[in-house]
């Protein structure tokens, strides 16, 4: 076929072209030329005729790679295409299909006149064409221009282009329609992502262009755009994009046919990629696995709005808002009540567990310090429009007004545009609360500009456990992050070497995740107990480490400026191994994303210290010693800092050291913020019969916490517990807004696995049960 339309080509162009008195066989170099000429001289006074002429300057663009690519053959396909079809009629090219049903570029939005994603994407859209735009050159198996997922020429930033300009191009609500120097710079893209297909037969799914965040848009954008304009493309460009559809649809169907919707970030962008491929090829089979992909995520919401991150685990907050942007594109595609189900059910996620400000370490353990210091996760514009639910309007203006975007990432408007409403109040979230979050299955609360959560979800046995139980940051006061407690354990080291061959640190070398977790939970209105009892696990990415032979303990009181831990290890055999037993307690500014100011450790004396915000305080320990430290880590500007406990085997030799089953190490921290008011004295109570315990004695209020975490009841003698003349009652672990009790007996049985507190306050609030959930509390502060 090349050949014939070679020949064809040059016999076209002999009788155009006289060389001298002699008429010679001319070049493809010599077609190049004329044929360069001829798309020159093209009229462009009306829209069609200067769409017809993008058409043909981007043919001889692509023409001009193959030669500069020493590709004669495949730059005569395509001039020979521009030879048969420059004399066309530009309304031809034009056309658009009679069928559009599933073109959702072409959905107009509920808003038009002050849509500000209309606005951002036309501010972004017009900036970026006072530039002069960047050089595409021919894509080869050796010469993959998709290299990367960001910057100029990489594969997420190209796709989402795409979407962008192809929704500024054709959208009715659009001001820049038809626009010719949007269109030459989308079409320029487009016949490079499609080149790149073509040439990424042994590219493998998730890399490059196969990416799923880059094929997702691209297979979207790829579609409607040759379907809504059937004539627009040269036969051999839309002989090029079928069999790159093809190439695109083997390598992400040989990825998605055998999963089962688990792994919910990916398989719903997954979703949605076979979605397009399966339209655009008429292919069953693809479009019963996307359809099956979206509905299987209804097992993976939880009761709070979060979306299984994998399998089992908490919600990553970084990639909330994508899974519910993949699933608002397959609902603007197919109108499919299922999926639009999915997005409602999303609802409560932005109040309950991002509010002012999104957090990192709740996440499944191997994605902590993945985060954003302005993110505040909710679904955007398509929850907020489904539900209207003016707390996350609120959230969605929050961000408006505080992080101030610039133009750099004006396509990521896109997927909000159709969606915005402009009819929705918003309603700000209480200043303060303490709530339970039922995404992580324990506590939650904003005070001001200081939020900690715990979680103890109940992770099966056979994935990686929970890398922190509790975990706390303070904002400034655009609620942007400022500095965080990371994260706090205990561990053991089972490996001798714990720096990797790149300088970093080995994590596989330490175990501290939880492993077979019994906890409980007990909720006030202003205050919480998180409690729980594992046996540890090394560290083992996204597999579960081996466990070991050793067991951890934790229990935490959270207050509205504060949280104190009693955190403990010990083997489960007599001569358990490790290398070392350290207590450790990180703090950051930030992991991917940083606090405008960089936070250093200052040591204050008596086993306190300073960090940003934050005051840490270790009010006692039985380890050999203790330090502050900077560990490397993905930034280098931004190192993890680390409070460390370690036993005298960490402190001594590099060996290997045999445990008696006696050991026991512990220590408690009051991690709180430079704002907080009055000195809290801490004490551990006397263990007994598995039952762990400590006090708390703050500005005239005393809390006792109690958790059982044996296999058997414990009874509890309160003698002397109770402050006489001021008002006492019991929290319970049984529900969050469980009835304290107001009369305190003189012993109590505590059931195994569960926790009480002991309040003694005259604060009456102090004596009431907790909110069921985040839900009632709204509803009885609107009431």
């Amino acid at each position: 076929m090349k050949y014939k339309k070679l020949l064809y080509l040059i016999g076209l162009l002999a009788s155009l072209q006289t060389f001298g008195q002699v008429q010679t066989k001319p070049t493809v170099g010599d077609s190049l030329v004329l044929l360069k000429n001829k798309v020159g001289a093209l009229p462009q006074g009306s829209q069609p005729e200067k769409w017809k002429k993008v058409v043909f300057e981007m043919a001889i663009e692509q023409a001009e790679n193959d030669m500069s690519a020493n590709l004669p053959e495949e730059a005569s396909v395509v001039l020979a295409d521009i030879a048969a079809n420059i004399n066309k009629p530009p309304s031809l090219f034009v056309a658009k299909a009679n069928d559009v049903s599933l073109i959702s570029a072409l959905k107009m939005p509920k808003v038009k006149d002050g849509n500000p994603y209309i606005e951002r994407l036309v501010a972004g859209a017009k900036d970026e064409l006072k530039k002069e735009d960047i050089v595409w050159g021919k894509i080869t198996p050796t010469s993959q221009i998709f290299k990367e997922n960001g910057g100029a020429y990489g594969s997420r930033a190209t796709a989402v282009r795409l979407q962008a300009m192809l929704w500024l191009l054709v959208n009715p609500a659009s001001p820049m329609g038809g626009d010719p120097e949007l269109f030459k710079r989308f079409l320029r893209r487009y016949l490079a992502y499609v080149d790149g297909l073509l040439n990424g037969k042994e590219v493998k799914a998730g890399q490059q262009i196969f990416d799923d965040f880059a094929i997702a848009p691209a297979s979207c954008a790829l579609r409607e755009f040759a379907e809504l304009f059937p004539n627009l493309l040269l036969p051999s460009q839309q002989e090029k994009l079928k069999e790159g559809m093809k190439i695109g649809a083997r390598v992400m169907y040989g990825k998605a046919k055998d999963r089962q919707g688990d792994y919910a970030n990916i398989d719903i962008a997954l979703s949605y990629e076979l979605l397009n491929f399966g339209l655009f090829l008429h292919d069953d089979t693809l479009l019963a696995k996307s359809k099956f992909l979206m509905e299987v995520q209804a097992k993976n919401i939880y009761a709070d709005g979060a979306v299984a991150y994998k399998d089992h685990q908490n919600e990553s907050h970084a990639y909330h808002d994508a899974d519910v942007s993949y699933l608002s594109r397959y609902y603007e595609v197919t109108g499919d009540e299922k999926c639009f189900e999915l997005l409602r059910r999303t609802e409560w996620y932005g109040p309950v567990s991002s509010g002012r400000l999104g957090e990192f370490w709740t996440v499944p353990s191997w994605k902590g310090t993945w985060n954003a210091n302005n993110a505040r996760p909710c679904g955007g514009e398509p929850v907020a429009s489904i539900t209207g639910n003016p707390y996350l309007r609120w959230i969605l203006d929050l961000g408006g007004e505080n992080d101030k975007p610039d133009l750099k990432n004006w396509p990521d408007a896109r997927p909000n545009i159709g969606w915005y409403r402009n009819d929705i109040k918003p309603v700000p979230l209480p200043e303060n609360y303490t709530v339970i979050d039922r995404n992580i299955c324990g506590p939650r609360a904003w005070y001001g500009q200081f939020n900690y959560a715990a979680t103890v979800r109940d992770i099966p046995d056979n994935e990686p456990g929970i890398a922190t139980i509790m975990g706390l940051q303070a904002t400034d006061n655009k609620f942007k992050l400022s500095s965080s407690l990371m994260s706090v354990y205990s561990r053991i080291r089972t490996k001798k070497d714990v720096v990797s061959k790149d300088g970093s640190i080995n994590k596989t070398a330490y175990a501290w995740l939880t492993s077979k977790l019994k906890s409980s939970v007990v909720m006030g209105k202003d205050f919480s107990a998180v409690a729980g009892s594992y046996q540890l696990h090394q560290y083992g990415s996204s597999t579960k480490g081996p466990v070991v032979d050793w067991k951890g303990m934790q229990l935490w009181l959270g207050l509205p400026d504060r949280v104190i831990g009693l955190l403990g290890i010990e083997p489960l055999k007599d001569q358990a191994a490790a290398y070392g037993i350290d207590g450790v307690i990180s703090l950051v500014f930030g992991g991917t994303a940083l606090a405008e100011t960089p936070k250093k450790i200052k040591e204050l004396g008596n086993n306190e210290y300073a960090y940003g915000d934050l005051i840490v305080k270790i009010h006692d320990h039985n380890y050999k010693s203790l330090k502050a430290a900077e560990v490397p880590f993905r930034l280098p500007k931004a190192p993890i800092t680390e409070i460390l406990m370690q036993d005298e085997a960490g402190e001594g030799e590099n060996v290997e050291h045999h445990y008696p089953l006696s050991t026991n190490y512990h220590f408690i921290a009051e991690i709180k913020t430079t704002w907080a008011k009055g000195e809290a004295i801490v004490k551990q109570l006397p263990s007994k019969d598995g039952v762990i315990a400590f006090q708390v004695y703050l500005n005239a209020k005393q809390y006792t916490i109690f958790f059982n975490g044996s296999t058997t009841d414990a009874t509890l003698n309160f003698g002397g517990i109770i402050i006489k003349g001021i008002p006492s009652s019991i929290h319970l672990s049984t529900a969050p807004n469980a009835s304290p009790l107001l009369a305190i007996p003189k012993s109590y049985l505590l059931p195994a696995g569960q926790s009480i507190v002991i309040v003694s306050s005259k604060d009456a609030k102090d004596h009431e049960a907790g909110w069921e959930n985040m839900q009632e509390m709204l509803k009885t502060m609107v009431k």
